[in-house]
């Protein structure tokens, strides 16, 4: 009798493991990430409790089609779970996509939406944030406000939580407006200091690399060519860093490029940092000579806008974490204390972007035209 009670058990056992394999539980609900105009692609991620294939249903016009997971990396969740990867490619320039999780039943999910990326000479909008991490208040309502705006798509400048736990990007960065937010827009985010390239960070982010995932790397999006790299890891001459943005700048025509880091370069003092010699180093061998337009960063916990060499270096740190009081360098245009997002908005050969404080009230502008 013991013995085919402990043949029940060891029965019952493997079926509820094979189960477990056959069916995924949706921990996290799609969210979007890596819009790029080079090969009109937009990438679904996907958090589930096993390593099944995950499916994604799209139309347009009335057409549906479906796209399998790519690959998936794990988090260091106990037990772990599995974040998918599922690449929209070679998408129609602007137009609005509808898309869901296709479910183990068969059933479609709670429906999203999503624009595609712009072709060039279009118009286009954009948010920026970072530093969102420990004010979990005041992130929700910045996410809140990107909402109001529409963007397309959004550029953080880092540190999205304070330590790359899997608790802290959980109860830190997705946030119900933020997740809200990344249902229908996708995100890039230049890697922070407390994020850091951990496990938990390649999981839960994606570069526009459709076959891995890489802490710097590229995109276009309409007229617009930007570069994204991990102030991290060595981008000092001769590292491959340094190469990878020397080949990127030098290798586009888009008529605006835009460089995105964490650690900014030209920046005043106070607040525990300044001004990076490194980076400083690096504009002048590389962004000057490129003509770069703007650098979006981070890292200092408020808004200052600096002018060098025809640069605008924009610190938008004020996503939520505690602010710091900074001093005006000989370059900068205006600083101010205050939590803060932007909103990029191009079109016709003009790039605008402006920033907003936590309430929405217009703090700085900056308009750049050209042929």
């Amino acid at each position: 009798m013991d013995y085919m009670k402990k043949c029940s058990f060891i029965l019952m056992l493997l079926i509820f493991i094979l189960i477990g394999k056959l069916y995924s539980k949706v921990i996290q609900s799609p969210y979007l990430s890596s819009p790029n105009s080079l090969n009109n692609s937009v990438i679904v991620l996907v958090e589930t409790s096993n390593d099944k294939p995950v499916i994604i249903g799209l139309e347009l016009q009335n057409k549906v089609s479906f796209d399998t997971s790519n690959f998936y990396i794990k988090t260091l969740a106990s037990p772990k779970t599995f974040v998918h990867r599922v690449v929209l490619k070679n998408l129609k320039p602007d137009e609005k996509y509808t898309y869901w999780l296709q479910n183990d039943k068969g059933e479609k999910e709670e429906p999203s939406f999503f624009y595609s990326p712009s072709a060039e000479s279009t118009s286009f909008k954009f948010g920026i944030m970072g530093d969102c991490r420990t004010g979990i208040k005041i992130h929700n309502q910045i996410a809140e406000s990107l909402f109001k705006f529409k963007p397309h798509f959004l550029v953080y400048t880092g540190d999205v939580c304070f330590d790359g736990t899997y608790k802290g990007w959980k109860d830190e960065f997705f946030v119900p407006n933020e997740l809200r937010l990344l249902a229908i827009t996708p995100f890039i985010n230049a890697v922070g200091n407390h994020e850091g390239w951990r496990q938990n960070t390649m999981a839960f982010q994606q570069s526009t690399d459709t076959d891995k995932n890489s802490p710097y790397f590229d995109f276009d999006y309409g007229d617009i060519h930007f570069v994204v790299i991990n102030t991290e890891d060595n981008f000092s001459k001769g590292s491959e860093q340094y190469d990878f943005i020397k080949k990127s700048l030098e290798g586009t025509k888009k008529k605006f490029k835009i460089v995105v880091s964490h650690i900014p370069g030209y920046a005043g003092s106070g607040g525990g940092h300044g001004a990076n010699k490194k980076l400083i180093e690096l504009s002048k061998e590389l962004f000057v000579p490129n003509k770069v337009d703007i650098m979006l960063s981070g890292h200092i916990h408020t808004y200052q806008h600096n002018l060098v060499d025809g640069i605008h270096y924009l610190i938008i740190g004020g996503g939520g974490a505690p602010l710091y009081t900074t001093s005006p360098g000989e370059n900068t245009i205006k600083t101010d204390k205050v939590y803060n997002f932007a909103i990029g908005d191009y079109e016709n050969g003009k790039l605008t972007i402006k920033v907003y404080d936590n309430k929405e009230n217009e703090i700085d502008k900056i308009e750049i035209k050209k042929k």
